[in-house]
Parts: structure tokens; C-alpha cells; sequence
């Protein structure tokens, strides 16, 4: 609105700045009010209405203007003169014109060229900044070429390593069923249409912000800031995308032979426990109460002492997984979730697993040939033997 009344726009010529102010010969005194102090301010929401080119007159007179003295000889001059007229030429009673002062005049016309000087400046100046904005998008373009980072938010040791990984899946990304589509089904809404595309998100965007979520734990809230989506999103897409690759990545092996895992072993195994096949714990998800009595008796969990599913994890000494199981319920035993996962049928003969002190399981393991290797117990007396 000031801008409009002074009749200037902001740009390389005039700039707007903490420092900027409009002269009170451009008020009328309506516009002022006194405070309890006594100290005289504008009413809130004024705006300069007394100018020359619209022939309004002020209601006061201008403040009285001191005479410029450029040097000292001049001010001794000026003292000789004081009652003489000034001569021709004597401009020491004239002031220097006030460069913030120039807004009472109309503003000089400017001519194409400069016109279009000007306007090539500010278009550069928004490029410039819609690319510095580009450049601070949360996405995987952002971190191919920063190794570090790409490795902290994927476990990816590098961008070409992803990128392969993900053009191996790309054919059958884009026509996966989304969990929006499931729930349709469910509820008997048939649509040829899909229901639910992000478009704000690329595919590769989408896999990079699942890496994200498994390999760093972030929020699904803190997802949505980074990549500029709703949280419903990232929620839909989070499932999408661990069914979808539970199906295409689920039936690899991983289980590893036992030169590689002798291959890959750390020094401190080789020394104390060289048989060492696999390490394995067993893992709790807490799950909601369910309503039915048996259902509930059933993922009841003694040591979380919540309804929970359990499955078992398995390492090798190098601390890759190399074994899961299915989810069972939570009542059930460290030793008959090791007996029904299929674990034992991958164990040679002379192989050690590593375990907790609940997993009695020798007696399952002496069918194959292989070992438990647990904590030891402590003595009849309460204290460790020696060995």
C-alpha cells in the first residue's frame, strides 16, 4: 500500500529495508496521535497522502533546514556575508538534496532496454532460487553422489548399488496393488481406476523414503516433512511397499554356506567359538488385545506381559541375518519356536549355535550333530566355577 501511494516499485533502483521511512511533511495531523509520554506517532494502518502531484498542501510548515558548510573558509565566509544577498553561483545556504527523499517527485519513465535489463536480472534471481530449493528436496537425487549419507539412510554402500536394486524391480513396481486397493476390495468398491497414485512422490522417491523408514526408524510425521507429503501417505505407502517386497524379495535364500560364514568370521570368534554357525534370539511384536478369550490366552506374553507375536532372528558372527522365521503367537516357548521354524534343517554336523540361557534346545540339536553353546548357570552355591 505504500508502495502504490509513493508510487514506487521495489526493485534495483528502490529497495525496502529496515531503514526505509517516509518524510511527516506527508501527514496530515490527523494521522499522528500523542501518547502518555508525550511522544507523537503515527495511528496504525496511516499512509502518506500529502504530495506534490496530487496538489495537496500540507497543514504545517517544513521543518527548517540548517545551511550545508563544506569546509571552514566557507563558514567564515558565509559569517561576512550574513547580511549581504548571495551572490550568483554562493550555493552554501543549499543543502544536499536527501537521497531517501526522492519518492516526492514522479519517478523517471524507463526505456525498454532497461526495462528488459531488469527483468532478465529477476528472472535469473528466481531460477536461481527455485534450484536452491530443488537442491534441499529430501530426495535420493539429493544423496547420489554423498556415499556417507546414502549408506546412513539405506544401507546401501553406494547410489549405483540402489539404482540396480531398483531397476530389477521397477517392471513390476509400477503395476503393484496398493493398500488403498486392498481396502476397496474389502469393502466390496470395485474401480477399475486406482485409487491411490502420489503423484508428488516418484517410484524411486517412494523406495528411498521405505529404506529410509526400515533403516533409520523415522516417524511416519517425521517422513512427511522430509519428502512434503501427508502422514496418510507415508502410512499407505509404507505398506505398499513391504508387501510388495515381501512377495518379489521374500523367497531368496539367505541363509549363507558355512565357508562363507567361516570366511567372514571376526578374529574373536575364530579364537573362543570358530563352530560358530549362527546366533539367534527370539524378537516380540506387541499386538492389539483380541476380544476372544482363547485368541487372548493364546498371544499372551509372560515376559511382556501383553498380547504380542514372536519370531525368531538369526546372525552370523559377522552380524548379517541370515535366518527368520515366521510369526507365531506370543505363548509360545524359545525351545518349540526353534523346533517348528525349520532352523534345525539347516545345520550341519559339527555347526555351534549361539543362544540364551532359555534356549534348551541340545536335545533337539544332537539329531543333526550340532551344539548349543549358552551362558553358563550358576553353581549350587550361588557363584561361577572357575572353568
Amino acid at each position: 500500500m505504500w508502495l502504490v501511494r509513493i508510487r514506487r516499485d521495489e526493485g534495483s533502483l528502490f529497495k525496502i529495508t529496515n531503514c526505509t521511512y517516509v518524510c511527516s511533511e506527508h501527514f496530515s495531523l490527523d494521522n499522528f496521535k500523542r501518547t502518555l509520554t508525550g511522544i507523537r506517532k503515527l495511528k496504525e494502518g496511516t499512509v502518506p497522502t500529502v504530495f506534490q502531484w496530487n496538489n495537496a498542501k500540507a497543514e504545517r510548515p517544513p521543518p527548517k533546514k540548517r545551511p550545508f558548510v563544506l569546509d571552514h573558509q566557507l563558514q567564515e565566509k558565509h559569517m561576512k556575508h550574513a547580511d549581504a544577498a548571495p551572490a550568483d553561483g554562493d550555493d552554501i545556504h543549499q543543502p544536499i538534496p536527501s537521497q531517501d527523499h526522492d519518492y516526492v517527485t514522479d519517478p523517471l519513465p524507463l526505456s525498454d532496454a532497461e526495462k528488459l535489463e531488469l527483468s532478465t536480472q529477476y528472472i535469473a534471481t528466481l531460477e536461481a532460487r527455485l534450484q536452491a530449493k530443488i537442491n534441499q528436496r529430501f530426495c535420493i537425487e539429493r544423496f547420489s553422489t554423498d556415499e556417507y549419507t546414502l549408506n546412513m539412510y539405506t544401507g546401501f554402500k553406494s547410489y549405483a548399488c540402489l539404482k540396480a536394486v531398483f531397476e530389477s524391480l521397477q517392471p513390476t513396481a509400477f503395476t503393484m496393488t496398493r493398500w488403498s486397493q486392498i481396502q476397496r476390495k474389502r469393502l466390496g468398491v470395485d474401480s477399475k481406476e486406482d485409487p491411490f497414485r502420489c503423484e508428488t512422490l516418484p517410484l524411486i522417491d517412494q523406495f528411498f523414503l521405505f529404506l529410509c523408514r526400515i533403516r533409520q526408524g523415522h516417524n511416519e510425521h517425521d517422513l512427511a516433512i522430509r519428502f512434503g507429503v501427508s502422514t496418510s501417505t507415508v502410512s499407505r505407502l509404507l505398506i505398499t511397499w513391504v508387501n510388495y517386497l515381501y512377495f518379489m524379495l521374500g523367497s531368496l535364500p539367505i541363509w549363507p554356506s558355512k565357508s562363507r560364514v567361516n570366511a567372514n568370521m571376526p578374529e574373536c570368534f575364530k579364537v573362543t567359538y570358530p563352530n560358530t554357525r549362527v546366533i539367534v534370539d527370539c524378537t516380540e511384536l506387541r499386538a492389539q488385545t483380541p476380544s476372544a478369550k482363547v485368541l487372548n490366552s493364546e498371544t499372551y506374553s509372560n515376559y511382556k506381559s501383553h498380547t504380542t507375536f514372536k519370531g525368531l532372528i538369526g546372525i552370523t558372527p559377522c552380524g548379517a541375518i541370515s535366518f527368520i522365521s515366521a510369526l507365531h503367537t506370543g505363548s509360545i516357548s524359545d525351545k518349540e519356536i526353534t523346533k517348528v521354524s525349520g532352523l534345525i534343517d539347516l545345520l550341519d554336523v559339527g555347526d555351534e549355535v549361539m543362544a540364551d540361557k532359555g534356549f534348551l534346545i541340545q536335545d533337539l540339536l544332537q539329531k543333526v550333530g550340532a551344539k548349543v553353546v549358552v551362558p553358563p548357570f550358576l553353581g549350587l552355591k550361588g557363584h561361577f566355577s572357575k572353568k
